[in-house]
């Protein structure tokens, strides 16, 4: 997801907590990532992005950060 993309949704006034099939967030998603996801969740989290989604395992964005092999 690109960072001008993603701004353009959110100042469209897409939540920044929508949920997919899984109920997770794209919040949720980045935290898995490794590549620099730092802006897209700083953009996220100033839109008042939710904090500790869980997936099937119980775990958080936060678990995911902790758990992603550094590349």
């Amino acid at each position: 997801m690109g960072l001008l993309f993603l701004q353009a949704l959110l100042e469209l006034g897409a939540s920044p907590n929508y949920k997919d099939h899984k109920g997770l967030t794209a919040l949720y998603h980045l935290s898995k990532k490794r590549q620099s996801p730092a802006l897209c969740a700083e953009l996220l989290l100033r839109d008042y992005a939710h904090i500790g989604t869980k997936d099937e395992g119980g775990n958080t964005e936060l678990h995911q950060v902790i758990l992603a092999p550094v590349q």
